[in-house]
């Protein structure tokens, strides 16, 4: 879950999948490519009792801080052109466009985040949110 949000914020980011000995032991199999073409960002396995894969892991750190890799999560297209109507909205008041990415706030008003329903209602956008999501 947290994967998702940060993917959600635009955040530069990999994944370290640690304890991958578990799931090797258990029988599982896990496509570490398919998974990272899946997130879009890298994914490096590592088992950090032992130290395993910290070298590959800094190597991927220094990689992605160079890169700037940033995915973008898709749903489906009602739920994208949702987000794209309220981002349109939340684009008009500049501090809170460069505040938070106007993605991660569509997605927050959808979801019902408290902090992010409080916010829009003081910036007095509520009653043109509520048209668009109904």
């Amino acid at each position: 879950y947290l994967t998702l949000q940060l993917l959600e914020l635009e955040a530069n980011l990999l994944v370290a999948l640690n304890k991958s000995d578990i799931s090797e032991s258990l029988g599982y199999e896990i496509d570490i490519k398919g998974l990272s073409e899946l997130l879009g960002v890298p994914v490096v396995p590592t088992i950090a009792t032992i130290k395993r894969g910290m070298e590959e892991l800094k190597d991927a750190i220094v990689e992605t801080s160079k890169r700037g890799v940033k995915a973008k999560v898709r749903y489906r297209e009602d739920i994208e052109n949702l987000i794209e109507r309220i981002g349109e909205i939340s684009r008009r008041d500049e501090n809170l466009s460069k505040k938070y990415p106007v993605r991660w706030m569509a997605i927050k008003i959808i979801e019902g985040d408290e902090e992010v329903m409080r916010l829009v209602k003081e910036l007095g956008l509520m009653e043109e949110l509520r048209e668009v999501i109904g």
